[in-house]
């Protein structure tokens, strides 16, 4: 019977991560918040986070899986086939323009990890998350108007570095990082439909 709550909790906090992945609002701290409910030490327990958001990142290219078929392939003739029609090309620096957004958040994520600020993080307070929160709804409110004013589509390679750089913010607790880049994203004019390779 033990064993049996055990797996609800857990499929408990998988549900939460993955309704809360795809929000603007931080999946982190609403399983750090979940974790307070049940007592199930999961601040604590990597391994697990690990697997969280490895779920997670399995529905995300799960549900992005034509859009990053796409690209492979015109990867693929971008490079191994010299192919540089418009189409292509354009893959290619969406690919490219992902890869220079995630470089700050590499390493900032690296440095926080090495130099043992991790443990400190991880043990946070809930004040702070419940402040990562309302902050995150802070910006979004003051964005929200100009959301739909913005039809630019083409993200250059300094607006994705901009917006790699502003996810790094979402280190701090209970801040969103969907929120963040959104919000990064439309300060550098961008279409919130900016993503569409398709």
């Amino acid at each position: 019977m033990e064993i049996l709550i055990e797996l609800i909790k857990y499929i408990i906090f998988g549900i939460v991560q993955g309704v809360t992945e795809v929000l603007p609002v931080s999946s982190r701290g609403h399983v750090l918040f979940l974790d307070s409910i049940f007592q199930a030490g999961i601040g604590d327990n990597d391994f697990f986070v690990i697997l969280l958001n490895l779920g997670s990142m399995i529905a995300v290219i799960y549900f992005l899986r034509k859009d990053v078929k796409y690209c492979a392939c015109n990867l693929y003739k971008y490079a191994f086939k010299k192919d540089r029609s418009t189409q292509i090309k354009k893959s290619y620096s969406y690919v490219k323009n992902i890869f220079i957004g995630i470089i700050p958040i590499f390493i900032v994520g690296a440095i926080v990890t090495l130099s043992g600020l991790k443990d400190y993080n991880e043990s946070t307070s809930y004040v702070l998350i419940g402040l990562g929160a309302l902050a995150t709804a802070t910006i979004l409110f003051i964005v929200r108007n100009q959301m739909n004013e913005h039809v630019n589509k083409d993200v250059t390679s300094k607006s994705a570095f901009f917006i790699g750089v502003m996810q790094v913010l979402s280190v701090f607790p209970g801040l969103s990082r969907l929120g963040i880049t959104t919000a990064a994203g439309v300060n550098r004019r961008l279409s919130k439909f900016s993503g569409e390779i398709l």
